[in-house]
């Protein structure tokens, strides 16, 4: 069918689904169905914190809670350098902590609009019988480079 032969794409909500696995399997692994999901940069600093933080509570730390983290932090450090708590006296300071911050998520950088800079994204599918998540790739927001790891999707890379 000309439906599986094209690429489909998702969002977050339909990356690491396990409904996608349960409902519709055997389609869900002919169309793959590429979805992003935020990712952290890799680095010693979130893999420290991952492992000390899953032997904590046993459940994975993610992105979102490393960029929670990172979020107190940068707080922290302007409260620290203008010592004070008031947000009209720390607000100017966050975007300068923030440019010179490798955090736990990776790089604290904002753009223009107050907004993190770049972001990393894993590219997440589904394929085999039976059908499971499997990681077909990876997004750098820093260098705009998708990295697609051909043993996983069992076909040459799409696209550059």
């Amino acid at each position: 069918m000309r439906i599986y032969s094209i690429p489909w794409f998702g969002s977050d909500g339909t990356a690491i689904t396990k409904q996608i696995v349960d409902d519709p399997p055997t389609q869900a692994a002919k169309v793959h169905l590429f979805s992003t999901l935020a990712a952290p940069a890799s680095s010693d600093k979130y893999g420290a914190l991952y492992t000390r933080y899953f032997k904590l509570v046993n459940q994975p730390f993610g992105y979102y809670s490393a960029c929670a983290y990172d979020i107190g932090t940068v707080i922290m450090v302007s409260m620290l350098e203008k010592q004070s708590d008031a947000a009209k006296d720390i607000i100017a300071l966050q975007d300068p902590i923030c440019y010179d911050t490798w955090g736990a998520s990776g790089w604290c950088r904002l753009n223009e609009n107050g907004d993190r800079y770049a972001g990393n994204y894993d590219i997440w599918g589904y394929k085999g019988d039976p059908c499971a998540r499997v990681h077909f790739g990876f997004y750098n927001g820093v260098n705009g480079q998708v990295t697609w790891d051909a043993a996983a999707l069992g076909f040459p890379p799409l696209g550059p």
